[in-house]
């Protein structure tokens, strides 16, 4: 019998974490509902799919929208997608800087 190869691991793939916390405070500065940030999310990629029961996990920290539905809610709420980002990449932070 021929030798077999051995299985490569698979590993589990995570979508980055969100900040809920700062995603809320970035909807509520912008006096925005839930409903109205999904239909203007909607209306910029109308193939994702955006409800408001997601968006709501998501500033709870439930949950982690894709990378394509973090794009579009951060250009809705007039930020960057690294706003939102827990451990946001290449970024310094003033701690970072003093040291």
């Amino acid at each position: 019998m021929a030798p077999t190869k051995p299985r490569k691991t698979r590993v589990q793939w995570t979508y980055p974490a969100v900040h809920g916390q700062r995603l809320r405070d970035a909807r509520q500065d912008l006096c925005l509902t839930l409903a109205e940030v999904c239909e203007a999310c909607a209306a910029l990629d109308p193939l994702a799919t955006f409800v408001t029961s997601n968006l709501s996990r998501y500033e709870r920290g439930e949950g982690n929208p894709s990378p394509k539905r973090l794009r579009a809610l951060a250009q809705v709420l007039g930020k960057t997608p690294d706003d939102f980002l827990v451990h946001p990449r290449n970024r310094r932070t003033t701690e970072d800087v003093a040291a």
